[in-house]
């Protein structure tokens, strides 16, 4: 009988070692899976993020490039204005249209360095 309970536990151990490496390999496969769906997610965050930042640079030098030629074009209306009126062509427009360059740089200044234009008080 001893013989027979060898037997019985070898083929009992069979059929455990065989379930174990099923679960095992499954258990690989399924790690695999999901190492490879964190990697794409995590490279369509990064890519979500690199898409935003150009979103918003593209916003803010649009916002710049308006703001400059907004401040040309006011600066040659009314340098149009004053030739018209005045009528000393084209002198009007050639100074407005300096003035207007020059406000220009400085809305692009003021966008740049965040300042609201008010004069700050300095700390003493």
């Amino acid at each position: 009988m001893s013989e027979q309970n060898k037997q019985a536990g070898r083929a009992s151990a069979k059929p455990e070692a065989s379930a174990e490496t099923e679960l095992s390999a499954r258990l690989r496969d399924i790690d695999a899976r999901l190492a490879s769906i964190h990697a794409e997610r995590t490279t369509a965050d990064a890519l979500k993020g690199v898409l935003q930042a150009d979103g918003t640079a593209m916003a803010r030098g649009m916002k710049l490039v308006s703001e400059f030629v907004a401040g040309i074009a006011a600066g040659g209306m009314l340098g149009w204005l004053i030739d018209r009126f005045a009528g000393i062509q084209p002198f009007g427009l050639l100074i407005g249209l300096m003035f207007g360059f020059a406000a220009g740089l400085r809305n692009l200044y003021r966008a740049t360095q965040g300042q609201s234009g008010a004069v700050q008080p300095k700390a003493d």
